[in-house]
């Protein structure tokens, strides 16, 4: 395993709290790796990770412009493409062009997002022909194009899911039309992406999706709680077909209902799922000694890596929210910043407790700070998650009725929306 593939792992790892693969490319041969772009310099990562071969990337060349960014593309090997919009010579493609045909000679990968640039948008935008004209100039070695398709849950949030999906292989030599070829790369990436018309009806869609979830159920316990994005994202998937071919008028009373119900929940500061959260005092009891046994057993081990990540984290926060502008920059911006910082800060804490304890308890600190990184940002999460549902059963404790009237409103629109 190459170094940057070791990065790749291991950042989006951290950063993700899943990343559910659907299919696989080829293990050998020549292979052109085509994907949407909706996450900066992380869709690349994410692929990296997910393939289980040595992958060349392709970037803007003005990254290299940034001293952090420019080692990272240089440890991934990255081929540099120069894009008419950032005021470069374009005509410089021409030897990066011919750089990507060499490593697929050679039987290698290489990914390309034929977008030209990350976004934030519903749906794709149109393909360029930068990959069909390197497919097509790779004619008679065998070359394989595989399409992929990366949906997030949440691409700027920490810990949330992302889905990559391999769709079947593309004979290259089948084409000999750079539009034909580019329109067929658009429309098998477009199937693997779910696409939507407009960002307020992805969220909607979304939403409409998680109160569909709840089935009007009692949550299942925190340790079970979360189903598969992949699960979810089948289940938008479908609710947008039905969309699709529904009477925008008969539905025009339902969004806006849903909305407010939505609305309502924020305010509240309660999860979908939780309208339904049992109030017998026996499921109260048996909740607050199993999660307080686990904050105050794992409490310890906790505070350890707040300590020795602690700062860490807050200066990845911190730097990033000052460096991102769009949606697209955060989870970049985070992962790629941390792995300078998580180390220095690693580095900076041997040296620390060397010199106060000597280099055993140094080399025991070093061994553990792997270990407490991962178990203190989990140990979190469940806290959190702990926290929010104990708020939720105090505040129906407190606000007697609400529960009631929410779950009638919750019925409600779970009924309209099966019989729409």
């Amino acid at each position: 395993m190459t170094l940057f593939r070791a990065l790749a792992r291991a950042g989006t790892s951290l950063f993700f709290d899943a990343i559910e693969i659907e299919g696989a490319p080829p293990a050998d041969g020549p292979l052109l790796v085509v994907a949407n772009h909706t996450n900066g310099l992380v869709d690349g990562l994410v692929i990296t990770a997910a393939i289980q071969r040595r992958v060349s990337l392709t970037a803007k060349s003005t990254l290299k412009k940034n001293p952090l960014l420019a080692a990272i593309i240089w440890l991934a090997d990255a081929v540099p493409l120069y894009r008419r919009q950032d005021a470069v010579d374009v005509a410089k493609n021409l030897d990066s062009f011919a750089a990507v045909r060499a490593r697929l000679a050679g039987g290698g990968a290489v990914c390309i997002f034929p977008e030209g640039q990350s976004h934030s948008d519903a749906s794709m935008r149109e393909f360029k022909t930068g990959a069909a004209r390197i497919a097509l100039g790779c004619r008679g070695i065998g070359l394989k194009i595989v399409p992929v398709g990366l949906e997030y849950d949440a691409k700027q949030r920490f810990r949330s899911s992302v889905i990559v999906r391999f769709g079947d292989a593309i004979d290259a030599d089948a084409f000999d039309d750079i539009h034909a070829l580019t329109n067929e790369l658009e429309a098998r990436v477009g199937q693997l992406a779910t696409q939507f018309r407009s960002v307020r009806e992805m969220l909607w869609l979304r939403w409409t999706a998680e109160l569909l979830a709840t089935n009007a159920e009692n949550p299942r316990p925190l340790d079970r709680e979360s189903s598969t994005f992949a699960a979810r994202a089948k289940r938008i998937a479908e609710l947008r077909d039905a969309y699709e071919r529904a009477n925008r008028d008969d539905v025009v009373d339902l969004v806006a209902e849903l909305r407010a119900y939505r609305r309502e929940l924020r305010r509240l500061g309660i999860a979908p799922h939780e309208v339904w959260l049992s109030m017998h005092p026996l499921q109260a009891l048996f909740f607050t000694i199993r999660e307080l046994e686990l904050l105050l057993a794992g409490g310890a081990i906790a505070a350890i890596g707040a300590v020795q990540h602690g700062l860490a984290f807050l200066a990845d926060r911190v730097v990033t929210k000052k460096t991102s502008i769009d949606l697209d920059h955060w989870a970049s911006n985070a992962i790629f910043y941390g792995f300078a910082l998580f180390p220095l800060v690693t580095i900076l804490g041997i040296a620390i407790v060397a010199a106060l304890a000597g280099w055993r308890w140094a080399l025991l600190y070093a061994l553990a700070a792997p270990f407490t990184l991962v178990y203190s940002i989990r140990w979190s999460e469940r806290i959190a998650r702990a926290a929010r549902r104990a708020r939720t059963f105090f505040t129906f404790l407190v606000h007697r009725g609400l529960q009631r009237e929410l779950q009638r409103r919750g019925r409600a629109l779970i009924d309209a929306i099966s019989r729409a």
